[in-house]
């Protein structure tokens, strides 16, 4: 499925997915289709991936946003202002 974006949201999500490498959060898959668990890239290549056990996620949905608000938080040095509804965060 082919999502229609903005083009100031393309512009986003693309320095997002292919910015530098090194400290990037990323997905590891633990079950395929079922379990997740948030992992950061290395700061250098060849050095091993961190990965963190003790955050686990049971959705796809919820586990994509939380990377997305990571991302989001180390492009701007701000943490995003909405929650998983898109509601304003208190």
């Amino acid at each position: 499925m082919t999502r229609q974006y903005s083009q100031e949201l393309q512009k986003l999500l693309h320095r997002m997915r292919w910015g530098p490498v090194g400290g990037r959060y990323l997905l590891y898959v633990l079950e395929p289709g079922r379990r997740w668990a948030l992992a950061q890239m290395p700061p250098e290549r060849g050095q091993k991936v961190r990965l963190f056990l003790d955050c686990r996620f049971d959705s796809l949905d919820a586990a994509e946003w939380h990377v997305f608000r990571l991302r989001w938080q180390a492009l701007t040095g701000c943490e995003l202002p909405l929650d998983e509804t898109g509601s304003e965060r208190p």
